[in-house]
């Protein structure tokens, strides 16, 4: 019943709350498998302390709201909160759940993306006329190579996100095969079980790094608004020459600024903490290139209007410049939290302690140089490390196209 009243508002043209649905869908089960995620990593200590009679038990009380008394627990599961042992029981569960809702989630961006115009049509019927509508437009095998190119380039670009999943579910001695295996032989979570109990506290690295991530955001926007509006809307002695100082700063790699950097923060004593990290990463010239750009294309007889009814330059630059350029800035948050999350040299040199390390350094801490390379572990950390990343660019990725495209201001 579901699936038919969605079938029927893609019918009548309703994209609207089709999409919210999608979005809705996909959040969901994105929850749920972080909730199964939590599960699995809590699910090695909950299974060494308990049998599996036990482990039904326990499911059953859970189920009929009877809470289990901690202190009769093993020794095993003292660092294992209420939340991951729930979790963990019913990890099977929320990995299912997860599932089906993706799987929705897929099927109604097809209905969609194939806009399904028939009341009774089905999917397949609807993908066979839309085949044989391709074939019949003229210059079709011209198209046709056109569109086998755009899959082979897309194909080279899928093929190491690919390769790196895969590899994160292989025994370590089969990620060192020559030639290598297309597909593992024996499925493991060896290599995130590695990852996780390797020794590094994931969460603390995690935590850290979306810290960073957010706060160089925050501060590049707090800076990059005002900076690009006035470059853009204002006149002042000099202007020319400081935006080409700005526009100098993308060709000064930060391997040659660190330094003076990195004795400056020594000074303030700030090196074992996260602002090394932060405050040189504040100001981000791309950022005010592009915004500026965008804030141009806005005519100035608006901001004259604005003026006249009072408003003044920080409810201009809030109510009237961003709302109008929000692709822009869903763009350069996108690659600012791009380049930070998976920043590498910055946080190597200008950290000394693990505790604010992010994750990108806990790979290098996975590489054991007596035993060799364990594949297998560092890709289930890299899989780790790029997933809220391909999540952020699937929702965001809209917005960049509209961010990089001019658009004329009605």
């Amino acid at each position: 019943m579901l699936y038919r009243s969605i079938r029927q508002k893609i019918q009548r043209g309703q994209a609207g709350s089709v999409k919210k649905l999608i979005l809705a869908f996909a959040i969901i089960g994105t929850v749920l498998f972080v909730l199964s995620f939590i599960g699995w990593y809590n699910y090695v200590p909950v299974k060494q302390a308990l049998s599996a009679e036990n482990a039904e038990q326990l499911r059953a009380q859970l189920f009929t709201g009877v809470y289990v008394d901690r202190s009769s627990l093993p020794a095993a599961l003292a660092g294992v909160s209420p939340f991951g042992f729930t979790c963990s029981l019913l990890m099977r569960e929320l990995l299912i759940a997860s599932a089906c809702f993706f799987a929705l989630t897929m099927l109604i961006a097809v209905e969609k993306s194939l806009a399904v115009k028939q009341e009774n049509g089905s999917l397949w019927e609807t993908v066979k006329n839309t085949a044989i509508e391709y074939f019949q437009q003229p210059r079709w095998g011209l198209q046709l190579f056109s569109d086998v190119m755009k899959i082979v380039l897309m194909l080279a670009f899928v093929f190491p996100f690919y390769w790196m999943i895969i590899t994160a579910f292989k025994t370590y001695p089969e990620s060192l095969n020559v030639p290598p295996t297309l597909w593992p032989t024996q499925w493991t979570m060896e290599g995130y079980e590695n990852t996780f109990f390797s020794g590094e506290n994931i969460l603390n690295y995690f935590k850290n790094t979306v810290l960073v991530t957010a706060a160089v955001i925050a501060l590049q926007l707090l800076i990059m608004v005002p900076a690009a509006y006035a470059f853009a809307k204002r006149e002042f002695p000099l202007k020319g020459l400081l935006f080409g100082i700005v526009l100098v700063a993308f060709m000064i790699p930060l391997q040659l600024t660190y330094i003076p950097v990195y004795l400056r923060m020594q000074d303030l004593n700030l090196i074992y903490t996260l602002w090394p990290q932060i405050l040189p990463l504040g100001a981000d010239a791309f950022g005010i290139f592009m915004l500026r750009q965008s804030f141009k294309q806005i005519p100035d007889e608006i901001i004259e209007s604005a003026k006249l009814d009072s408003a003044g330059e920080v409810q201009i630059m809030t109510r009237i410049m961003l709302p109008m350029c929000k692709s822009a800035m869903v763009t350069i948050a996108m690659f600012s939290f791009i380049g930070t999350w998976n920043a590498y040299f910055w946080p190597l040199v200008m950290t000394r302690s693990r505790d604010v390390q992010p994750l990108t350094i806990v790979v290098e801490h996975l590489r054991d140089a007596e035993l060799g390379v364990r594949w297998n572990t560092v890709m289930a950390a890299n899989t780790l490390l790029v997933l809220p990343i391909l999540l952020v660019f699937i929702f965001a990725s809209k917005k960049i196209i509209e961010g990089f495209a001019y658009r004329g201001v009605k």
